[in-house]
Parts: structure tokens; sequence; C-alpha cells
């Protein structure tokens, strides 16, 4: 009796791409609360004027992301070097640094193909990214819903393996 090769690919977090290799996501979800966090970091900054705090709570927001603590909490440390609470308009200068660079590296982490933006509002990213599909001999898969999508995938002839 021959067994089927039924390899899974399912949209969330963490999970094993049909080539073997496993990618973390990001997911619109955690997305936008990291981008919520920026905008409470900020405002925390400019009622306090505490940098040490603001640079630790954005540590624990670059934590959520794939590489953030290596790669964006030190362009955020960098934005906050440009914070002067004696200078009126300092936090808003900074408040519009920040999202940019979430942004920058999402995009740039999926078109490097670091990591997967996936679930809604991915499509933002898509355009440019071009690494949000997983494909194997032809077969494409992006799923922009907000729906999961698991796909069971038969070989012709039954041998295991993809043809």
């Amino acid at each position: 009796m021959k067994s089927a090769y039924r390899p899974g690919v399912e949209s969330l977090e963490g999970k094993a791409l049909l080539s073997g290799v496993t990618l973390p996501a990001v997911t619109s979800q955690t997305y936008q609360a990291v981008s919520r966090g920026v905008s409470h970091a900020i405002s925390m900054l400019a009622r306090s004027g505490d940098v040490e705090r603001t640079e630790t709570y954005l540590g624990n927001l670059a934590a959520r992301l794939p590489q953030g603590k290596e790669q964006l909490l030190p362009r955020w440390s960098d934005d906050l070097t440009g914070f002067d609470p004696t200078r009126r308009g300092s936090a808003i200068a900074t408040r519009n640094r920040m999202p940019r660079d979430l942004d920058s590296h999402v995009l740039t982490g999926a078109k490097l193909g670091e990591f997967r933006f996936v679930g809604p509002g991915s499509a933002r990213f898509e355009n440019t990214a071009k690494g949000n599909s997983t494909s194997v001999q032809g077969l494409g898969i992006d799923n922009s819903s907000s729906f999961e999508i698991n796909f069971i995938l038969t070989p012709r002839g039954g041998t295991g393996g993809s043809t």
C-alpha cells in the first residue's frame, strides 16, 4: 500500500513551507499592535521625557517581530537620540520617523525572505515584497484573505514528493 505525501500549508505564524524551510510570519494583527505601541511610546515620551523607559518599551515591541531587536530597535534608538524635551515639536518629529522604520523593516524583511507578512492588510506589502507566496514547481499560493486556507497535495503517481 502506497502512502500519499500530504504536506500542509497554513497562513499562520511559524509554519513550515512546502520546501521544508520554516519562515517566521508577521501577522497583520501583530503589525497593527506594534504600530499602536509605537504611537503609545511616543505619547509616553512626550509626557514623561523618559527616553530610557521609552527605549525599553520599544525593545519589547521590537521583540515581537522577527529580527526586530537586532534590526529595528537600533533604528528606533537612533530616532530617540533626536528627541529633546526642551525643543517644541521634538516628539512629533520622532513620531513621524518611527512608523516609517517599522514599515521599512516589515517590507524589507518580507522582500528578502526573512519572514512572511500574512493576514488582512498584507497586500499593502505584497506589491514590492513579492516574497509572500509559496511555490513548488509552478504551484503558487497567495492568501491575502482573512481566511485560513489548508491544502492537501497528492503527487501524481503516488510516489511521494512533488511533481
